[in-house]
């Protein structure tokens, strides 16, 4: 089977690096990975550079300029970015894999040979965060060669991997699991059928994972996180970082005519934005998908 690695980046080019690094070495036969690069215009070029930096290493990897469809206030979040690579990707299997996250053991084969004879998982890495200290430090740590050396005790917690339990706080049927986009694995067909995120919320991405959570499981799929799968969470100065527990904020802001906090519009509703499965507003549908390679 096939795998499609999917990567929305936003102004990080040297963290994507290190996340390109630990896929490159795994050395696979079958997959491709996808950037969908979300860059200001001004931070463009530094993204693609690495991209074509192990596009000439042999890398399978391709890249989409997302970041000229962006809409906010210059935040992204990866509802977006996320969605264009999945009806890019030609995997039968897909990886969401934030672009700050790196892989520890071999993530592709892994992935791959959980789904293999089976149909209703999501499957989920077991991530680890880094510390702002070892983030700034990371090039004395031998990543390259042995990323576990980034791995510290009870370093999970911040990402509340395996504990399943929503910081969000809104849909209560069951509680999400979170880490969600962080690194996690879907047949395509399953994405493809539910559209993906919903766009709708964008300027936290926690929201966006609990409603796609709940959608995933209202079509019977089961979630299964894998403790053998090892992935790292590079520190960056994002809210879900800024408490030191993964969590900034409980609610979602959605980003429009100011700002409307998710909690208020959808704690009293039992629906989700799209319920009708529709693709959202952004992107608009398959036929109208833009070239999204090269610059603006």
């Amino acid at each position: 089977m096939k795998v499609s690695v999917v990567i929305p980046t936003y102004n990080r080019h040297e963290v994507l690096y290190r996340t390109l690094y630990s896929l490159f070495r795994q050395n696979d036969s079958n997959y491709e990975v996808i950037v969908c690069n979300d860059d200001d215009e001004d931070k463009y070029h530094l993204t693609e550079e690495v991209v074509n930096d192990f596009i000439a290493k042999g890398m399978p990897v391709k890249s989409y300029f997302t970041g000229k469809y962006k809409r906010g206030r210059g935040w992204s979040v990866e509802t977006y970015p996320y969605n264009v690579g999945i009806r890019k990707a030609t995997g039968d299997i897909i990886i969401l894999n934030s672009g700050d996250v790196m892989s520890v053991t071999a993530t592709i084969q892994q992935h791959r040979s959980i789904h293999t004879g089976k149909d209703n998982l999501a499957v989920f890495s077991t991530v680890h965060a880094l510390t702002g200290a070892m983030q700034n430090n990371i090039d004395t740590y031998d990543w390259k060669n042995n990323p576990m050396s980034l791995l510290f005790p009870n370093s999970t917690y911040k990402m509340f991997t395996g504990e399943g339990i929503s910081f969000t706080g809104i849909y209560r049927t069951e509680e999400a699991h979170t880490p969600y986009h962080f690194q996690m694995s879907i047949l395509k067909k399953h994405l493809i059928e539910i559209h993906g995120f919903d766009e709708d919320y964008y300027g936290r991405m926690t929201c966006g994972d609990d409603d796609m959570a709940d959608r995933l499981r209202r079509k019977g799929l089961v979630f299964q996180f894998v403790s053998s799968i090892l992935a790292i969470h590079q520190y960056h100065g994002c809210p879900e970082n800024i408490s030191g527990t993964g969590g900034g904020s409980k609610h979602n802001p959605k980003v429009g005519s100011g700002f409307t906090l998710f909690h208020d519009i959808r704690s009293k509703q039992n629906i989700v934005r799209n319920a009708n499965h529709e693709w959202g507003e952004f992107p608009r549908n398959m036929e109208k998908l833009p070239d999204m390679s090269g610059p603006v």
